[in-house]
């Protein structure tokens, strides 16, 4: 809202879309609305049709934190192959672009073929997978990444983490590998997750 004058059109309209979201679940409980340019939300909303209540989204828009999307498609449990690859492509074509799934999920290839299905360039979608626990000894990691990086169909990804790090590893051996698949261009950053 900074930057939009009390009683201008871009502040009436902010002001007056309605933003349902249940804290409980922290999930929106409104169906969302695409529009293709913050102009064309504001078309709408001077020509009276947004009715009801809604989430607008303007796509390929979103808050970002260091180049990384804040809100992005997480795809724990999605484990239907046909149905994980139609949420992926269904969010990227809504405009979301950032999508997350990891090696203990077993959906990687959804991801990938969600991936390949969306009118998406893949340089505008920050993808992140992680290497589960089990596989972090050295020798695991660099096969298990370059199997994602396979199962996913792309040449890198945005964010490798390291997975639910609980068991025993040599942490430095471990990350060492990451560095190196970094130097090689397979990955663009390396987190901790869980």
């Amino acid at each position: 809202r900074a930057g939009n004058p009390p009683g201008s059109d871009r502040a009436l309209c902010q002001q007056r879309l309605p933003h349902h979201v249940d804290p409980a679940h922290r999930r929106i409980e409104a169906p969302a609305r695409v529009f293709d340019s913050q102009d064309d939300l504001l078309r709408a909303f001077r020509a009276g049709e947004l009715q009801g209540d809604f989430v607008a989204v303007i796509r390929g828009q979103g808050p970002r934190a260091n180049g990384m999307p804040m809100l992005g498609l997480g795809t724990w449990q999605n484990d239907d192959p046909d149905a994980c690859a139609t949420s992926v492509a269904t969010a990227l074509e809504m405009g979301y672009r950032h999508v997350d799934t990891a090696q203990a999920y077993g959906n990687e290839d959804a991801v990938g073929e969600g991936l390949a299905a969306a009118d998406v360039a893949r340089e505008d979608i920050f993808l992140a997978t992680k290497v589960w626990n089990a596989n972090l000894a050295a020798e695991d990691v660099r096969s298990t990444a370059e199997r994602s990086l396979d199962d996913l169909g792309v040449d890198a990804v945005d964010l490798l983490y390291v997975h639910w790090p609980a068991g025993e590893y040599d942490a430095e051996q471990t990350l060492g590998v990451f560095d190196e698949l970094y130097d090689e261009g397979k990955i663009d950053n390396v987190g901790v997750s869980n």
